[in-house]
């Protein structure tokens, strides 16, 4: 038996889940919880970037489904920016960038970091 912990709305599997208790619990989900299930997909091991349970099976994500996974991953990658520590490479790098934006021109010279973020998900950059 192999128990997959999925999200019930768009059958997203999030990784293996206890065997359940003797009273049908499994301790990855909260007594009453109604958004997440385990299911037993028998000997499949599902590759949650390509494929989501169906109700009743293991089936290919769309290649919609896929692109706007990772155009969601990647929306909230750059906003998360933001909420690096100050030191961080990454942060500092950005930081500088919206400095060098700002200081040309490129954007008005009242805009935030936040706003600079925003503007780089909303331009697909």
């Amino acid at each position: 038996m192999h128990l997959w912990l999925v999200r019930l709305e768009d059958g997203q599997f999030f990784g293996r889940c206890d065997e359940p208790d003797e009273d049908g619990n499994v301790a990855q989900i909260a007594e009453g919880n109604t958004e997440w299930e385990a299911v037993d997909i028998g000997d499949a091991m599902p590759d949650p970037a390509r494929q989501k349970w169906s109700g009743a099976e293991v089936v290919d994500k769309t290649a919609e489904e896929i692109e706007a996974e990772a155009t969601a991953r990647a929306e909230a990658t750059v906003l998360d920016v933001g909420k690096l520590p100050a030191t961080d490479l990454t942060r500092l790098t950005h930081e500088a960038l919206w400095k060098v934006e700002k200081a040309t021109g490129e954007i008005p010279e009242a805009t935030t970091f936040e706003e600079y973020l925003q503007g780089l998900v909303d331009s697909g950059a």
